[in-house]
């Protein structure tokens, strides 16, 4: 795959799936990114319904972070161009424990003429192949794996060596701000500016409804 910008295309479905807790602006610019160096003619925003991997863990309700990426992607989802925004409440709206395999089956069954990519950072995709029903998503999308300083692409390509899971794997690197949701929030909880790590929308959308500030995680 070719690094340089192309036309997007219709048929290039991107997904960018995450608890969104909250969204950010590396979120954004990894969702512009992925688009603009792979031509995806629509990226979908996939935010978790009830992920296996935070059972342990406090999460917002589903329809405050949904209502949040909606926000912090507003001038995309609005604004006409070569890739279009949407936000995807399919594993909101599934009942259960959400697996990201079950949300490629529903997707490849809505767009079976369609190709899946499933947009992640370095850091997911030295795991993915361990994920609940590995091998059954690997058929069904193509990784595009943002690599970074420190998780690049030997370690991804050491982790995937090792297992019998093999996806196909596009890279690009990704230079952005070292950002997580779990550092917002407790920078939320103890009162720290977040300007210029959250969309301004967003972050008026936590101090009205006081997200995030009892440090609950």
């Amino acid at each position: 795959m070719s690094d340089a910008e192309g036309t997007a295309s219709p048929g290039r479905i991107g997904v960018l799936g995450g608890t969104f807790d909250p969204p950010h602006l590396g979120h954004v610019e990894l969702a512009h990114e992925a688009a603009r160096r792979f031509d995806l003619g629509t990226v979908l925003l996939v935010p978790t319904g009830n992920p296996h991997f935070k059972q342990d863990c406090h999460v917002t309700a589903a329809a405050e972070r949904a209502e949040m990426l909606r926000l912090a992607f507003a001038d995309d989802l609005d604004a006409p161009g070569p890739t279009t925004y949407e936000v995807d409440l399919s594993e909101v709206e599934r009942d259960g424990i959400t697996y990201s395999v079950d949300t490629f089956e529903e997707l490849h069954r809505k767009y079976p003429d369609a190709d899946l990519f499933f947009i992640m950072g370095s850091d997911s995709a030295r795991h993915v192949m361990t994920w609940y029903h590995a091998q059954r998503l690997s058929e069904l999308c193509t990784l595009l794996v943002a690599t970074r300083p420190g998780c690049g692409r030997e370690e991804v390509e050491a982790a995937h060596e090792a297992s019998d899971v093999a996806f196909a794997i596009d890279y690009f690197d990704f230079d952005a701000p070292d950002i997580s949701s779990s550092d917002l929030r407790e920078r939320i909880s103890h009162g720290r500016s977040v300007e210029g790590l959250i969309p301004p929308a967003v972050i008026t959308y936590i101090e009205k409804h006081r997200l995030y500030a009892d440090g609950d995680e």
